[in-house]
């Protein structure tokens, strides 16, 4: 409480704030890059299990088209079929 007191007393009050401040800037970058990586594992596992889940129905799909280039129209109407 006394150092309180003497930043005020002494007029440091503008200084202390500012050097308070800096610190917090300092210290958000280092808990967004914390949240990033606690994110990424979970990011990583959801990516996979979609890939897992598209790819045989999409190597079904291109056999299916017999592995020639189409457009998206190609596709509506095979999937309407």
């Amino acid at each position: 409480m006394n150092v309180l007191r003497m930043v005020k007393l002494f007029g440091w009050e503008n200084k202390m704030n500012e050097r308070i401040r800096v610190k917090r800037e300092e210290e958000l970058v280092w808990v967004r890059w914390k949240q990033f990586l606690d994110v990424r594992p979970c990011f990583f596992r959801l990516l996979h299990a979609v890939l897992l889940t598209c790819y045989p129905a999409a190597s079904q799909w291109h056999n299916e088209v017999g592995g020639r280039k189409f457009d998206i129209f190609e596709f509506t109407l095979l999937s309407t079929s």
